[in-house]
């Protein structure tokens, strides 16, 4: 478990980097730290990263990474967990000067790790990963011309784990 969450996080870094190294110099890019709560058994407490670009007409591209520690569903089995690595695209609409309204979409791949139940000799593995979307929106404010604040709904559709989040988010702009 650890080596795929290791991997996932490498991957959404290296992603997060692609993104932001667009050549457009009248772009605005941005990095993000997220925390929220997903409202199901897999989700709960999560965390994770995004980044990404404005680009042309006020449209937005970039990638997001969302780990949620879940909970203990069975007394002794183990935990179950969800995380998700996402490309996203919206659409920014700027309500005033320092305030931003993105609804948005991701598509990614989604893994939920369950305990792996074992009985009279025979092992069920319980995680799956699959193809995930997520609609959503985000707003953003602005607390200086670099950095903002937001938070965000959405709701994360995987494959026999759905769940609707609530996130909090604190970011850079350059």
């Amino acid at each position: 478990m650890k080596k795929l969450l290791v991997f996932s996080a490498t991957m959404a870094l290296f992603g997060i980097s692609a993104t932001l190294s667009a050549t457009d110099a009248n772009a605005a890019m941005q990095a993000s730290a997220l925390a929220g709560w997903g409202f199901n058994d897999g989700y709960h407490f999560g965390l994770g990263a995004r980044g990404g670009l404005d680009l042309p007409n006020n449209f937005w591209g970039g990638l997001t990474y969302l780990y949620h520690f879940g909970n203990e569903v069975i007394s002794g089995t183990g935990t179950t967990s969800t995380w998700f690595l996402q490309a996203e695209g919206g659409y920014t609409i700027t309500m005033m000067s320092d305030t931003r309204v993105r609804p948005f979409v991701g598509l990614g791949v989604g893994h939920t790790g369950a305990p792996t139940i074992t009985a009279g000799g025979l092992t069920i593995s319980n995680s799956s990963t699959d193809l995930a979307f997520t609609p959503g929106i985000a707003i953003e404010k602005d607390i200086n011309p670099n950095t903002f604040i937001g938070g965000e709904g959405r709701l994360n559709l995987v494959s026999g784990n759905t769940a609707f989040g609530l996130y909090a988010s604190i970011g850079i702009r350059y």
